[in-house]
């Protein structure tokens, strides 16, 4: 918690953190012992997809992101351990080969799994929503109950305000999300029904 004030002071602490070989297992032990903020200290060194697959840090990351309504954070922290959680999983579900992307998916595919995660999108934050739009493609991909499961649950509005923002990445996740569920075909009455809004918006 220290480092990441520090961090959030000075920005070039990082380097020097980086330069000293911190090493990321140690953060990782930390991680799985419920520190938090390591996710966050992870996050911004930067590892490639293979080191943080191999501290398999994907059960501890899905802990914090399905419980990111019971921890306040201080805005000065960089980044929330949520946020910092969820654009890690975004890397394992995405960064590799077809099978091990699905391995990681599967972690992700129960109905409690997944409601928690549509949860976090409602928090309206840029980052969150950008790498959450991202999974859900995934599980959406991934197989028949993903897809039945965010046909009835996903939510409309966190997706609509990163299809309002300014920036072109929020636009195009929120636009390949919305593509993906209005292929979805839907199981008895229609879930959403102001999916008309989403057209009205571009």
């Amino acid at each position: 918690y220290v480092l990441l004030l520090m961090i959030s002071e000075d920005r070039n602490m990082m380097r020097g953190i980086k330069r000293k070989d911190f090493h990321l297992s140690n953060l990782a032990i930390a991680l799985k012992r419920d520190v938090h903020e390591a996710a966050i200290l992870i996050y911004l060194l930067d590892p490639t997809p293979l080191e943080i697959k191999n501290l398999d840090l994907l059960p501890s990351l899905l802990h914090i992101a399905c419980n990111s309504g019971t921890q306040k954070w201080p805005a000065m922290l960089p980044l929330t351990p949520t946020s910092a959680s969820i654009a890690l999983i975004e890397i394992l579900v995405t960064a590799f080969d077809y099978v091990t992307n699905n391995v990681h998916l599967a972690s992700l595919s129960s109905p409690t799994i997944l409601s928690k995660l549509v949860d976090v999108a409602k928090n309206h934050n840029l980052e969150e929503g950008v790498a959450l739009a991202a999974i859900l493609i995934r599980c959406v991909r991934l197989n028949g109950n993903c897809k039945k499961f965010l046909s009835q649950a996903t939510p409309v509005d966190p997706f609509l305000h990163l299809l309002r923002r300014k920036e072109h990445r929020a636009k195009c996740a929120a636009l390949e999300y919305f593509h993906e569920i209005l292929q979805i075909p839907r199981y008895g009455a229609h879930p959403v029904k102001n999916y008309s809004v989403i057209y009205l918006s571009l």
